[in-house]
């Protein structure tokens, strides 16, 4: 077996949802979804090629719970989530259900069983789609007093000095 990341995780089970949704005729120009700012841009793409709407917010349910209450009687979100393997669906809970997401992988893989194919499979069809994508995360840790004022420091420089370059390419937009 494979081991999917939550990026992977997360844009199969959107795949899914807004794939199922067009099939169904359910898709009607007012659907969206929303990711945090750490997540796959694969998820646009995906929504993007289906005429569903996206959003970014920051790190944390309570913030897509933001976007679901301020677009509530505007616009129907039907999923969204974040790297971390957090993931909602629909917008009757508002935070990470892992019952529901856990449920709707079950299904999805159950539909691409029925297409002749895998949840591992669809996501390399996905990519071949969308564009190939590999994110990996970094984790800063800085112990004790010491450790707090050091990232204090490179949060205030990152803020107040943005890098103008990364790997060698330009920084074009900063959020």
């Amino acid at each position: 077996y494979v081991l999917l990341n939550g990026n992977q995780t997360c844009s199969l089970l959107i795949y899914y949802i807004v794939r199922r949704w067009s099939e169904l005729g359910r898709l009607h120009g007012k659907e969206y979804i929303v990711k945090t700012i750490v997540t796959t841009e694969l998820i646009e793409r995906i929504a993007d090629s289906f005429g569903v709407a996206h959003f970014d917010c920051l790190t944390g349910f309570k913030y897509i719970a933001t976007v679901i209450r301020n677009l509530e009687g505007k616009m129907r979100y039907i999923g969204g989530g974040e790297e971390s393997f957090g993931f909602l669906a629909e917008d009757f809970v508002r935070d990470k259900d892992a019952v529901s997401a856990c449920s709707l992988a079950a299904e999805a893989a159950a539909w691409a069983k029925a297409q002749g194919t895998t949840l591992y499979e669809l996501l390399k069809d996905i990519y071949v789609q969308y564009g190939f994508f590999r994110e990996s995360l970094v984790s800063v840790v800085r112990k004790g007093k010491e450790g707090q004022e050091e990232i204090a420091r490179m949060m205030s420089r990152y803020r107040n000095e943005p890098p103008r370059s990364l790997a060698g390419s330009p920084v074009v937009t900063i959020k």
